[in-house]
């Protein structure tokens, strides 16, 4: 579907704007699944293997998301950039506990440094 570019900026005020609207609605949509498809999992390894699975599909379903993210971050207006950080921590707080609970032990610091290592792994192959 093309759209035109007066039609674009009929919805947003700049290209700032679209950004925005597309990597807060990238984050968001990471955390709500992620939130949804571990809900009432008590099977701590199947909470892990679930949030691996979302990220992986996430991840070939949507390659160009992914490179935007990494590329352009920091291009976002202030507000916009708090708000994407927040979603990832949440995201990452996440996984953090997952791999917490599957390996007792672990501190916070190395369970999201584990958790970001992932991320890189999966989302390095549209780069």
């Amino acid at each position: 579907m093309d759209i035109s570019r007066p039609a674009l900026y009929r919805h947003f005020a700049n290209k700032e704007a679209i950004l925005g609207d597309m990597l807060v609605g990238v984050s968001e949509r990471l955390l709500t699944e992620a939130r949804r498809r571990t809900a009432g999992l008590d099977d701590l390894t199947a909470v892990l293997a679930t949030l691996v699975d979302w990220h992986v599909e996430f991840a070939l379903d949507q390659p160009a998301l992914i490179v935007v993210q990494s590329r352009d971050l920091a291009s976002l207006g202030e507000a916009d950039r708090c708000r994407v950080r927040r979603l990832q921590r949440n995201y990452v707080e996440i996984w953090a506990t997952a791999i917490r609970a599957v390996a007792p032990g672990t501190d916070e610091q190395a369970a999201r440094a584990a958790a970001h290592a992932v991320f890189g792994l999966i989302n390095s192959p549209p780069r």
